[in-house]
């Protein structure tokens, strides 16, 4: 399955990044794409298939993922057991995965049970919510998650004023990334899912490198150095309301690593 490589890439780079993450895609690509990620994370070899994690991954018993999925639709009662799950506190780097297969099946009731957890999970734990449409799922369901869409990925293409800065890495006088800043008022949520499609365009650049045994350093190391800052970037979000502030450090330090 090429065509999946990329996405498959990019989420297993930005899984732990988030605390709820949304995979649209049919259903076997959305499972697949979030095992290759879980793989990724819990194998010391990123995906063998054949050690112990991989096994306990692929037969769902391995202790650091819990899989929930409808029978048909999802209860109340499954929510709750599932929100349980997150009562014990994890140490510093311990993470804890929770899968949910076919969330535009959640009701109503049971997307706003989730909300608040969502948004704010406790230390180490993550959600990753598969579905095929988004449509399917509440507004505030969509608006907690960072959304990776198997779809579209393959031809991502960034195209917002302020995130092509980073594409072109043209980088002028601050001012040009200000004006820019006053002409589009990025809330905190918007700012997150730029550097989600930035990360993405260069894991692919990078990616395309290794792929075609491209030799050229400057090329290597420009992809290199924007992946690392990248990631970075979503380590260490912006405080709420600080979005402005966020891009100005993230502009003058790409400006920095690249010159």
């Amino acid at each position: 399955m090429a065509h999946l490589q990329s996405p498959h890439h990019r989420l297993s780079e930005v899984l732990t990044l988030h605390p709820a993450h949304l995979v649209v895609g049919n259903e076997y690509d959305a499972k697949e794409a979030a095992m290759y990620a879980l793989k990724n994370y819990w194998c010391a070899k990123k995906g063998c298939g054949s050690c112990v994690a991989c096994i306990q991954l692929k037969e769902n018993q391995h202790h650091g993922v819990y899989w929930a999925y409808p029978d048909p639709n999802y209860t109340l009662d499954q929510i709750d057991e599932l929100l349980e799950k997150t009562l014990l506190s994890l140490e510093e780097n311990e993470h804890f995965f929770l899968v949910l297969k076919k969330t535009d099946f959640l009701s109503a009731a049971c997307a706003n049970r989730m909300l608040k957890i969502l948004e704010e999970p406790p230390r180490g734990y993550h959600f990753i919510l598969l579905a095929e449409r988004t449509d399917g799922l509440l507004v505030t369901i969509r608006s907690r998650c960072l959304i990776t869409d198997l779809k579209s990925i393959a031809a991502t293409a960034v195209t917002h004023p302020i995130a092509s800065l980073f594409v072109s890495l043209n980088f002028k006088h601050p001012d040009v990334l200000l004006k820019l800043l006053d002409e589009h008022d990025l809330h905190d949520r918007q700012t997150l899912e730029l550097i989600d499609q930035l990360l993405a365009y260069w894991l692919e650049k990078e990616q395309t490198i290794y792929r075609t045994k491209d030799n050229n350093e400057k090329n290597s190391r420009t992809a290199s150095v924007m992946v690392a800052g990248l990631k970075d970037a979503l380590l260490h979000p912006p405080m709420p309301g600080s979005s402005k502030i966020f891009w100005k450090n993230l502009y003058l330090k790409t400006q920095k690593n690249y010159s």
